[in-house]
This record gives structure tokens, C-alpha cells and sequence, in this order.
């Protein structure tokens, strides 16, 4: 699990993504990313999201967002990633989603 706290945008993009890459290098299946406590997510943040969802799910694994804002809802449906995206609004249901349950793939132009 990777928890985060206040704003996603291009300057902690890089750290978000080396904080995700760290799970990849294991054999974990799924990880969940908790952004209860992040206050702002914008297009940066959300394309490392969606790179590492893409990495996941070619090994056959899933990444789950945590998150109930609606500041950090909000970008997910309008970009259409919550459908892309298991998003749940609390950590435990994120924790007790069956794993084998994987949303539809993103399909861009």
C-alpha cells in the first residue's frame, strides 16, 4: 500500500512514482494507493497512476485507488479513469475487494 498526503501535481509526480515502482519490483498483485489524505491531484499525477494500472495489469495485477474527496474524485470521472481504476472509498474496502476483480482496460486513440 502507498498512502499519500496533500497535493499530487507535477512536482511530487516523480516521487509517486518511484514510491509505486517499489511494489512493482516484488510479486505483489495488487497495490492499493490511499489518497484519503491527498487535498489535489492533477494530470501528472494522474498519468503515473494510469503507467504503473497499465504495468500492473499486463503481469496481471490491479491497482486500487483509495479515495471519497470529491476534489480527488473529480479528475478520475472526468477523464473517464474511474473506470479504468478500482476505486474504493475506504481503506478497508479496498483491503477486502477480491483480488481477482479487475476493472474493464483503458482504451485510448
Amino acid at each position: 500500500m502507498v498512502a499519500v498526503a496533500g497535493e499530487l501535481d507535477l512536482h511530487s509526480a516523480g516521487r509517486l512514482r518511484s514510491a509505486l515502482e517499489l511494489p512493482l519490483r516484488g510479486s505483489c498483485s495488487r497495490i492499493i494507493v490511499d489518497l484519503v489524505s491527498a487535498s489535489f491531484i492533477d494530470s501528472s499525477a494522474l498519468g503515473v497512476l494510469t503507467a504503473i494500472q497499465r504495468t500492473m495489469r499486463a503481469a496481471g495485477g490491479e491497482v486500487v485507488v483509495v479515495a471519497n474527496d470529491p476534489r480527488i474524485l473529480r479528475p478520475f470521472r472526468v477523464t473517464g479513469l474511474d473506470g479504468f481504476f478500482q476505486i474504493r472509498p475506504s481503506l478497508l474496502e479496498a483491503i477486502d475487494e477480491p483480488e481477482q476483480s479487475v476493472a474493464p482496460p483503458l482504451h485510448t486513440a
